[in-house]
C-alpha cells in the first residue's frame, strides 16, 4: 500500500520490505483478531478534508486531545507532514464525528503553519524515523467561532505509559466509508525485525483498518474519560495488512511534539534567516499596555520564516485573548521553546 500522502489516505507503507513479508507484519498464526464494527462516532474523533484549486477530498484519521489552546488535533506524522507550513498547496480542515455525509459539529480549519510533526521524522522519512510518526495540528474556530475543544471535548495524552495497555479501544475512517470503525483489542509490543522501519512500537491486532485510519487513536479508559496512547501509524506508517495496525511509541518526543505545539513555538522545518524586534500583549497586561519582546539571536542566525511564523504567532494569539477572552496559543513567560526570545519590561 501507499503511504497517507495529501491525497491518499492508505494505511500501509508501500510495498513491504524484502527483509519482512506482509504476512509476518499481520497476524501471527492462531492469533485472534477482534473484528471492528462501523458506528456514527464519538465527538472527539474524526476526519480530515482537504481543499485545493481543483477540489476537495478527505484524507486520515485524528482525534481532539486536551490543550490550554483547546484547538489541538493529535494525528499521524505522515498524514499530516504535506500541509504543513504558511501555504500548503492543499488546505486542512478536521471534521469531528463524521459521519453519514453528516459533520454534527461543522468544520475546523486547521491554521496556517499550524502543523507540528517531529523534526526528526522529516530528516528521517517515514520508514528510518517511524519511531516518530505523530503529529499534531492547530485549529481555528468552526463556522460559528467555536473551538474545537469547547465544541467536542477532548481526550487526555498519555505519554511513558508502557506499550501493553488493556482494554484499547480503536477508531478509525476507512477511506471512502460513511461511517468510523471502532474495535476493542488490546496491545503489546513489538521490536521491529525490518532494518528500514526501526524502533519498538506498540502493536494490536484488530481487522478491517485500512487506508485511511492512518492517525486514528488507541484510547483506554481514564479516571476523568478517554485517554489516547497510540495513533495509527509507526511501524511500515501502521501496518502492511487491514489486520494489525501499529503506532509510534509515545514517550518524551511526543511531549516535547506537544509542548511545542501548545506553546506556538515554531514548527519544524525552518529556513536561513534573520533576527526579528516586535511586540506582544501579554494575558496578564492591562488593554493598550505592551510588553516588548526581543529576539536575541545574531543577525543571520534566526530564520526570517521562524521570524515570520513568531510574528503571526504572536498577532493571532493577542486577538484570540482580547477578542475571546481566552490566552490562546500565546506563552505569557518566557520559554524553553523560544531561547532567542527576551522579554523587556
Amino acid at each position: 500500500m501507499t503511504a497517507a500522502l495529501p491525497a491518499d489516505a492508505a494505511k500501509g507503507s508501500g510495498a513491504a520490505s524484502p527483509a519482512l513479508s506482509p504476512a509476518l507484519d499481520g497476524p501471527r498464526p492462531g492469533e485472534y483478531v477482534p473484528p471492528s464494527h462501523s458506528f456514527d462516532g464519538v465527538p472527539q474523533a474524526g476526519t480530515f478534508f482537504w481543499t485545493d484549486a481543483q477540489g476537495t477530498g478527505r484524507t486520515c484519521s485524528g482525534s481532539v486531545v486536551r490543550s490550554p489552546g483547546r484547538d489541538l488535533v493529535l494525528s499521524a506524522g505522515h498524514c499530516l507532514k504535506g500541509y504543513s507550513g504558511t501555504a500548503p498547496q492543499r488546505r486542512l480542515a478536521f471534521v469531528p464525528q463524521y459521519h453519514d455525509g453528516v459533520k454534527p459539529y461543522g468544520a475546523f480549519p486547521v491554521g496556517a503553519n499550524g502543523v507540528y510533526v517531529p523534526q526528526q521524522y522529516y530528516d528521517l522519512g517515514e520508514h528510518a524515523g517511524a519511531a516518530y510518526d505523530f503529529g499534531f495540528a492547530v485549529t481555528e474556530p468552526n463556522q460559528d467561532g467555536t473551538s474545537l475543544q469547547d465544541a467536542v471535548g477532548g481526550l487526555r495524552l498519555l505519554t511513558g505509559t508502557g506499550y501493553r495497555h488493556a482494554p484499547v479501544r480503536m477508531i478509525g475512517y476507512p477511506a471512502g466509508a460513511d461511517k468510523p470503525l471502532e474495535c476493542w483489542s488490546r496491545t503489546t509490543r513489538w521490536a521491529s525485525d525490518d532494518p528500514a522501519d526501526p524502533g519498538t512500537f506498540p502493536r494490536i491486532a484488530c481487522d478491517a483498518f485500512v487506508g485511511g485510519t492512518s492517525g486514528g487513536p488507541m484510547l483506554v479508559p481514564w479516571v476523568d474519560g478517554w485517554a489516547v496512547i497510540g495513533v495509527i501509524g509507526g511501524y511500515h506508517t501502521g501496518g502492511n495488512t487491514a489486520q494489525v495496525s501499529y503506532s509510534a511509541y509515545f514517550g518524551s518526543a511526543t511531549r516535547a511534539l506537544y509542548d511545542a505545539a501548545v506553546t506556538g513555538a515554531p514548527p519544524a522545518g525552518a529556513g536561513p534567516g534573520q533576527s526579528w524586534v516586535g511586540h506582544r500583549a501579554s494575558p496578564t497586561d492591562t488593554p493598550g499596555e505592551k510588553t516588548r519582546v526581543r529576539m536575541t539571536g545574531d543577525l543571520g542566525t534566526i530564520p526570517p520564516t521562524t521570524a515570520i511564523r513568531m510574528t503571526e504567532a504572536y498577532v493571532a494569539s493577542c486577538f484570540v485573548h482580547w477578542l475571546r477572552g481566552r490566552d490562546g496559543r500565546l506563552p505569557g513567560r518566557p520559554s524553553p521553546m523560544y531561547p532567542a526570545v527576551e522579554f523587556v519590561d
